[in-house]
């Protein structure tokens, strides 16, 4: 999917949603800059690696957006590998084991850019891309210790899949929202 715009709601600035490109060294630069800011987040674990480590992963993609002068502003990763998203929430949901899905999360806006809407366009712009490419299901793990993701994703997924789920990656209890691609709905209020 190309790039898209998106206006953010209170400081009507523009941001651009795109992929970061691995291969492109000024990419490569600017997702360092933001790992680096997310790394210093008391909030977060998922970014606490060096960005050479995250941009290595095969697996998964970062969806970013960037300021109007090119410099990213949010990221989220993307995994598509089927495999690895079974393994990560345990115990996995039946009720999603026949569906073909990608798996977001990692998510990190800066704090200026915080409350304008972003999130919430990256996980649209992720559940249009799925559709587009043969995905079923979008599925976001969010710590439990972040109370403020968990009522993020809330907003845009509606109730979060009924159970206990434990991440098997980072050794803590999460909550998990899973959302049809073909879902096109406005976002679910609770």
């Amino acid at each position: 999917m190309e790039a898209t715009k998106f206006q953010c709601k209170r400081s009507g600035k523009e941001v651009t949603l795109r992929i970061f490109d691995k291969a492109d060294a000024s990419d490569h630069d600017r997702f360092g800059q933001i790992a680096a800011r997310a790394a210093e987040d008391p909030d977060l674990r998922t970014y606490k690696k060096p960005a050479e480590d995250l941009m290595a992963d095969e697996k998964s993609e970062y969806l970013g957006a960037f300021d109007e002068n090119g410099d990213p502003v949010a990221i989220k990763r993307i995994n598509f590998d089927q495999e690895v998203i079974r393994q990560k929430v345990v115990p996995f949901p039946a009720i999603l084991n026949a569906t073909k899905m990608i798996q977001l999360g990692g998510s990190f806006v800066d704090e200026e850019y915080r409350h304008q809407g972003i999130n919430t366009a990256q996980l649209e712009w992720s559940r249009q891309w799925g559709l587009a490419n043969g995905y079923d299901e979008m599925v976001v793990v969010v710590a439990n210790e972040n109370p403020k993701s968990v009522i993020a994703h809330q907003r845009y997924f509606g109730e979060p899949v009924e159970g206990e789920y434990y991440d098997s990656v980072f050794n803590r209890p999460v909550t998990l929202f899973a959302r049809e691609t073909a879902d096109d709905g406005e976002k679910k209020e609770s």
